[in-house]
C-alpha cells in the first residue's frame, strides 16, 4: 500500500494551506475586524470605571442628604 502523505515533519504552511486547514492567519496590523473586547476594554475601560466610582459617591451623598432632610 502507498502512503499518499509524505512522511516529512516539516511541513511549509503557506497562508491558502492554512485557510483550507482551519487555522486562522495572523491579521495584518491596523486591520479593523483584529480588534477584539480587549482593545475596546483599554480604550474604554478607565473612562468607565471612574463613572461607576463617581456614580457610587453620588448615591452615597443622595442618601446622606436624604438623611438630614428626613431629620
Amino acid at each position: 500500500m502507498l502512503d499518499e502523505h509524505p512522511t516529512n515533519p516539516i511541513v511549509s504552511l503557506t497562508s491558502s494551506t492554512a485557510i483550507r486547514s482551519g487555522l486562522t492567519r495572523p491579521a495584518p496590523p491596523g486591520d479593523p475586524l483584529a480588534m477584539g473586547t480587549k482593545s475596546r476594554e483599554t480604550i474604554y475601560g478607565a473612562s468607565v470605571r471612574a463613572a461607576t466610582e463617581r456614580a457610587k459617591e453620588a448615591r452615597k451623598q443622595a442618601d446622606r442628604l436624604a438623611c438630614e432632610a428626613w431629620i
